[in-house]
């Protein structure tokens, strides 16, 4: 396990709590301008996300499948007990948040629901089907879709010659169609949330792995005071390209602006080597990290459920305080599902599966 990016996943999962605050209560408040100035960019933690699993699937899969240790039918199936419960859950708990819909729409409202319980409503253009329920559910589906890929893309991105030519082309065409398309809910629809566009962070992530690989022998990574400033300068990098974001049309930061920045933070941070690292390997951030994909599916439902009584109790009014309570019981549940949910009930589903 690599232990500080698995820290990492929390702080980008953290950054997309952050982007939403300012749907939380009072959306006229001051926090709520601050978080539109200021934090509204959690494509940013979905990008690192999408990025990350990638990698970390080309890392712990790729000797398995080339060796052919383990079938498709078995990578699907681990993949798919370790985010659908969860996913589930969270989508039944959501679902009440939406009666007036049901009563309204009844049949929409169904169609919206079974495109959510299938893990495929990131393919619909259109917002109310991929962010119906639990909004953050929409790159769950993109990942369904990724895990789906994956043994197809990992037999060929790491072994064929021409693979690094054909990626280039394709992230070249997905740079070049952003100019032609104007319309804003068609470009959040397609460079956003669109499975066949966000699979390019995805494959990224494999190719980073297979530059670790190339370079992993080489020693580069070995003193701490030159690991820590590659580290630092990761960060910076990141940084730089986050203070100019306005400058940048949103379509392209919804992915393809942040690949430079985060393929090298991804990249020198496996290593951990360095003086970040060292602080991302203490213990409480690794839990936090391993609690991080719970943290991102549950927050919303959290929120949504707290503006219901933001009305009713005066001390909610507080933005501050309402933020703090959200996130307090957001991680709190995030905790009790990881420990009780992903791994309790994630094993017995892989010992059932495992009898046949």
């Amino acid at each position: 396990m690599i232990n500080s990016l698995t820290s990492l996943r929390f702080f980008f999962a953290f950054i997309v709590f952050l982007s939403h605050v300012h749907l939380f209560g009072n959306t006229r408040s001051s926090l709520a301008k601050i978080n539109l100035e200021y934090l509204n960019e959690g494509h940013l933690g979905v990008s690192f996300f999408f990025i990350l699993s990638g990698f970390i699937l080309a890392y712990n899969y790729q000797d398995h499948f080339l060796t052919g240790k383990i079938s498709k039918q078995t990578f699907w199936i681990n993949r798919i007990i370790r985010i659908y419960p969860l996913h589930l859950i969270t989508l039944i708990l959501a679902a009440p948040l939406s009666l007036n819909g049901f009563r309204r729409e009844t049949f929409y409202w169904f169609t919206k629901f079974f495109l959510n319980l299938s893990l495929v409503q990131s393919w619909f253009p259109n917002q109310t089907i991929f962010w119906s329920f639990n909004a953050p559910s929409w790159s769950i589906s993109n990942e369904f879709f990724f895990y789906f890929m994956f043994p197809f893309l990992i037999l060929n991105v790491l072994t064929k010659k021409y693979s690094n030519t054909l990626f280039i082309l394709f992230l070249t065409g997905i740079v070049l169609s952003i100019n032609f398309v104007h319309k804003p809910e068609l470009g959040e629809a397609m460079y956003n949330i669109h499975p066949l566009v966000r699979i390019s962070d995805f494959i990224l992530g494999i190719f980073i792995y297979k530059v670790y690989k190339n370079i992993e022998s080489k020693n580069i990574f070995t003193s701490f005071i030159k690991s820590s400033i590659y580290e630092i300068s990761a960060i910076i990098l990141l940084l730089f390209f986050y203070l100019y974001r306005h400058s940048i049309p949103i379509n392209y930061r919804f992915s393809s602006y942040y690949w430079i920045p985060m393929c090298i933070t991804l990249l020198i941070f496996t290593f951990q080597k360095g003086i970040i690292s060292k602080i991302l390997n203490l213990s409480i951030f690794i839990k936090l990290g391993e609690v991080s994909f719970s943290f991102y599916l549950i927050h919303m439902v959290v929120a949504r459920y707290f503006n219901f009584f933001v009305d009713r109790f005066e001390f909610l009014k507080n933005d501050w305080i309402l933020v703090l309570l959200i996130f307090s019981i957001s991680i709190s549940l995030s905790f009790m599902s990881h420990y009780y949910l992903e791994k309790k009930i994630s094993q017995k589903m892989k010992n059932y599966f495992e009898k046949f």
